[in-house]
């Protein structure tokens, strides 16, 4: 193969895998019709939608995550095999009764989403203010994340300790200052990260992708169940900061943000259309064999060819 072929065969293959990137839409899970959750209440204003949570008591905030590019997907359990077909997050709406002493969800669940977060995805919890502490507390433990929420709510406009962050950045749209009312607030981050301070607490705890390990995803925990509910009363910076945690969730996870040591930042490229590390490699490994093949047809042709003894 002559280079200027070989130059159009990678053309070809590089563009192909860029697109395949930029084709697949992102996915979102959420639970649905699970009365242990809000997602599981029934719509009085309109039976014919019982128990559709997106569909019914957020759908401002649906409308504009599937205009994001987010293709939402209602899952009725916890399992593997519901949770992994094309998924790339998972969101998991607040327990319906904020004051129980246990997070409702089984150890198999939560063995579950352990796993599905070890094989590159996120995980979103909105929880609830200082009613759910002890509950929430429960999580924390089961996912062997440590930290404690404190049992009473906090108000103030918020700040952001990693302001590079891309959730903070905005690949939705940009996040200045917004007042938080009657949310609940960390007392200790245990192994856990804060992405949103109130009054200098934490009311957004989370786990950054690669923090458990290389390939794992990451954990988000939103302290206020009436996040999605008052979602057409909200700023747009508060709207935002949800839309860039989706998007930021359902984004692949080697393209994660790396937390900064010391003073400095690191902010590793977060662009869906670079190819995974698979196809990556598949091209690497295609330009060294048609690079070889290029080596060896010059090489044979630069000699006379030489007749063999019998």
């Amino acid at each position: 193969m002559r280079l200027a072929e070989f130059i159009v065969v990678g053309s070809v293959v590089a563009a192909f895998s860029l697109t395949i990137g930029t084709a697949r839409a992102r996915e979102l899970d959420y639970l649905q019709t699970d009365p242990r959750f809000s997602g599981g209440e029934v719509n009085p204003s309109n039976p014919g939608h019982q128990n559709f949570w997106f569909y019914d008591q957020y759908s401002a905030a649906r409308t504009e995550i599937q205009k994001a590019g987010v293709n939402m997907i209602p899952v009725t359990s916890i399992t593997l095999t519901s949770l992994d077909a094309d998924s790339d997050a998972f969101y998991v709406p607040a327990p319906t009764n904020p004051q129980a002493s246990t997070y409702p969800m089984t150890d198999q669940e939560i063995s579950v989403i352990q796993q599905y977060v070890a094989s590159e995805r996120s995980v979103i919890f909105n929880l609830g203010n200082g009613a759910s502490a002890a509950m929430d507390d429960n999580l924390f433990m089961r996912l062997g994340l440590g930290g404690m929420q404190a049992p009473a709510t906090i108000s103030g406009g918020t700040s952001y300790p990693l302001p590079n962050q891309p959730i903070v950045v905005g690949g939705y749209g940009a996040v200045s200052s917004f007042t938080y009312s009657g949310t609940g607030y960390m007392s200790s981050l245990g192994s856990m990260r804060s992405l949103v301070d109130a009054g200098g607490d934490t009311v957004i705890a989370y786990v950054e992708k690669g923090d458990l390990g290389p390939k794992e995803g990451g954990y988000f925990f939103i302290l206020d169940q009436s996040y999605l509910t008052n979602w057409s009363s909200e700023s747009t910076s508060q709207q935002n900061l949800f839309m860039n945690m989706v998007i930021y969730a359902t984004n692949p996870q080697y393209t994660h943000y790396v937390p900064p040591s010391g003073s400095s930042q690191t902010l590793t490229l977060s662009i869906s259309a670079v190819p995974e590390p698979l196809s990556m490699a598949w091209i690497g490994g295609a330009t060294m064999l048609l690079l070889g093949r290029a080596r060896r047809s010059r090489t044979q042709s630069s000699y006379p060819r030489v007749s063999q003894p019998v």
